[in-house]
């Protein structure tokens, strides 16, 4: 099970690569880091589209993993130890999200300012506490880290504003709402030992 993960296999075309030239061999982890990502965001998405579609919440479902993906590749989060676990519950997040968004819309207007107050918390948790990385933090220099804090914070806000700007009042704008809380709470120490009991 263990050779066919994201990070095996993303550690195998890396050190081929390598191999074939030298010149990379100092940039080698980056290259694994990068695949790793790139095969983690294909197999996620591909498992989206196939739960998504028979729910017809695919437009809500997208919207939503573009904007907590946006976000967390910037400011990082917790995460299971087992590939197959963070796969499971990151795709369940956003198909229950996306069904209570699109089943429950409309609600959503009553409860409206208590979830820009969530926000506004959210938003306060991804300055204080991104970016929070894991097995990739010896990848980055301090300086790195402090730009990833504030590049975190610079999403967060585009995303808000582009929420309110292009789907005022629709199920799109609270996906993307979902989205920027759910990953803000994946920054937190609570969230970390929650995950760990599942490790």
């Amino acid at each position: 099970m263990n050779r066919i993960t994201p990070n095996t296999i993303a550690h195998k075309v890396a050190r081929k690569l390598v191999l074939q030239n030298d010149q990379l061999l100092l940039k080698r982890d980056e290259i694994r880091y990068g695949l790793e990502w790139i095969i983690l965001t294909l197999n996620q998405l591909l498992l989206v589209l196939v739960l998504a579609i028979p729910f017809d919440i695919l437009s809500e479902a997208l919207i939503f993993y573009f904007a907590s993906s946006v976000l967390r590749t910037v400011s990082g989060g917790a995460h299971f130890k087992h590939y197959l676990g963070c796969l499971l519950y990151s795709t369940s997040v956003i198909i229950v999200s996306s069904l209570v968004i699109v089943h429950f819309l409309a609600t959503w207007g009553s409860i409206k300012p208590y979830l820009i107050g969530i926000l506004c918390l959210s938003f306060l948790i991804v300055i204080w506490k991104a970016p929070v990385l894991y097995k990739n933090k010896h990848c980055f220099s301090p300086s790195q880290l402090t730009r990833k804090k504030w590049v975190s914070t610079f999403l967060f806000i585009v995303l808000f504003i582009l929420s309110l700007s292009l789907f005022y009042n629709t199920s799109f704008m609270y996906a993307i709402w979902f989205a920027l809380i759910l990953q803000s709470l994946t920054l937190t120490n609570t969230v970390h030992h929650m995950f760990n009991i599942f490790r």
